[in-house]
């Protein structure tokens, strides 16, 4: 999968002792939006024993870029 920065994330390579939480979301959905700032927080307080990973599918970069240049700093994010 690849993020909006351009870089790669492949589920395979991520340690397999580390749990992964992958949040499909979209700029369109309410509750989405709402728990943004909980995950990007919990990313921020460390994740030795997870990753977290945001995937949005149904949208494309410039909606998803305009939404997050209204919002906080996200974790890693795939599209």
């Amino acid at each position: 999968m690849e993020t909006l920065n351009g870089d790669s994330i492949q589920l395979s390579d991520i340690n397999s002792e580390k749990g992964v939480i992958l949040n499909f979301w979209g700029t369109w959905c309410k509750p989405c939006r709402e728990e943004m700032p909980d995950m990007n927080r919990i990313y921020n307080e460390g994740h030795e024993d997870y990753e977290i990973i945001a995937v949005n599918v149904s949208e494309d970069e410039q909606q998803i870029n305009q939404f997050l240049s209204s919002s906080c700093e996200l974790y890693p994010l795939g599209v």
